[in-house]
């Protein structure tokens, strides 16, 4: 990779982060004074809690793989580690779902979440899940130096959250339920334009859909980084417990 590249993809990155800023500020001038002290904590406490479970329950190896992808310089090919971490998400996304069904069926959710209505439970899972494939995306990005394009979807999502939060505060209807639906529905839309933009960029192709077609050789050496970076979290994870 080229200094320059480098150059560009730092600049593209500051540029992303600064204007993030600026229109988190302008949101967040608003949305605590209209959702109230108690709602904005929850909507914190949820976000934050389920943003963590996933994040575990991952062992955040996609984030790992893609950052070891993009120092070698690009020139691996990550459908079939593409294809895993996406079932992997989905798996993950479901246990946790079915998790906070048997919670709130049992009611132990007030237990685990004190003071959340179940129905926010629902709201900060599909929010937390749609925000952790975006995530996916921005490594699958990274990880195939395509990091200068991608901050374009990065503003515009942050631009159509804060344009739609301003619309609901200026209507009187900005509630702790259409904040999370604006959220999520914004970071939605972003996933899948990105996932179309980098599909047409080559950064991955309909085999993803179908890792266990993959030659023993590819499979090889994604098992072989996950085992070795995965061992000792889990060693540090159980010992932690």
């Amino acid at each position: 990779m080229t200094t320059h590249s480098l150059k560009k993809r730092f600049i593209y990155k500051l540029l992303g982060n600064f204007a993030a800023l600026i229109l988190g500020v302008v949101a967040l001038a608003v949305v605590p004074r209209s959702l109230g002290p108690a709602d904005f904590g929850r909507f914190e406490f949820l976000t934050a809690n389920f943003n963590l479970v996933l994040n575990t329950l991952t062992l955040q190896l996609p984030a790992a793989y893609f950052n070891w992808i993009s120092r070698k310089g690009h020139k691996e090919n990550t459908d079939y580690a593409s294809g895993v971490v996406f079932y992997q998400s989905i798996l993950v996304i479901i246990g946790f779902a079915i998790f906070i069904a048997v919670a709130v069926l049992l009611g132990i959710n007030d237990w685990i979440w004190p003071d959340i209505q179940p129905i926010y439970l629902w709201f900060a899972l599909a929010f937390s899940s749609v925000t952790f494939l975006y995530q996916l995306c921005t490594y699958l990005a990274d990880g195939r130096a395509l990091t200068v394009g991608f901050e374009k979807a990065r503003l515009f999502q942050n631009i159509l959250k804060t344009v739609g939060i301003l619309t609901l505060f200026i209507w009187g209807m900005l509630t702790l339920k259409y904040y999370f639906i604006v959220q999520a529905s914004a970071i939605l839309v972003t996933v899948l334009i990105s996932m179309v933009w980098l599909a047409f960029r080559g950064a991955y192709s309909n085999r993803i859909l179908y890792p266990w077609t993959f030659e023993k050789l590819a499979r090889d050496e994604f098992h072989s980084f996950a085992i070795q970076y995965a061992r000792p979290l889990m060693v540090t994870m159980l010992v932690g417990f």
